[in-house]
């Protein structure tokens, strides 16, 4: 039990509040925790919780938008850091990503969506403008350097990220194979960066070789 004083100063007590909160949110979800689980967890009223949170939504919103500014802070360290390579900054920014939302958990994100869509929305909103902004400047530096080919439209490229951050790098995927969120960023990040392609290889080249062994095929028939 995280027991708290109540003689702490009010920012320190809603500091308290809000990392209970979130442990149990993102261990149970939102509907299954009760503010009085959350009182009780403190050792404090639910008077006194209310004093600080007038209401579990409240409560939610706070927790929700306090771990997407410390992905935010955490992000922006990793895009300002001059002291890391390019390939190095988008592997530690999938990463940031990937443990975040393991964290989150299966039964919170799918309470957000369906009990409080207003607050899953106020985070797909910081996700998209914040987030990704942040990643699109990565990629816009990564070809100024010349790390990445300046032949292939970055609109396009953002859309492909964004498609492999929703459709592999989230809870519903995870729990259905048997690879960690770290893994799944490692692999995405792979694949988004070389390609899935042996060395040396085109895609041009690969249909060829797929087209010259249908041809194989059909004469030996």
């Amino acid at each position: 039990m995280s027991r708290v004083s109540t003689d702490l100063p009010a920012d320190l007590m809603r500091a308290r509040i809000v990392e209970v909160t979130r442990d149990r949110f993102f261990a149970y979800g939102y509907s299954s925790v009760t503010t009085s689980d959350i009182a009780s967890e403190l050792g404090i009223s639910k008077k006194t919780l209310y004093r600080y949170f007038p209401s579990k939504r409240q409560l939610l919103r706070e927790v929700v938008m306090a771990t997407a500014q410390e992905i935010e802070l955490q992000v922006r360290g990793i895009v300002l850091d001059s002291e890391l390579e390019f390939a190095e900054k988008l592997r530690r920014f999938l990463e940031i990503i990937s443990s975040r939302i393991s964290r989150i958990g299966q039964p919170l994100v799918r309470d957000l969506r369906r009990s409080a869509p207003e607050v899953w929305k106020e985070l797909e909103s910081f996700r998209r403008e914040s987030v990704f902004n942040r990643f699109r400047g990565l990629l816009e530096a990564g070809i100024a350097e010349g790390r990445i080919r300046r032949d292939i439209d970055l609109d396009l490229l953002m859309l492909i990220f964004v498609s492999i951050v929703d459709g592999v790098i989230n809870v519903d995927v995870a729990v259905r194979v048997s690879h960690s969120m770290i893994e799944l960023a490692d692999a995405a990040l792979k694949v988004f960066l070389e390609g899935a392609l042996v060395s040396g290889e085109t895609v041009r080249d690969a249909l060829r070789s797929d087209n010259d062994n249908n041809d194989t095929v059909q004469e030996n028939r």
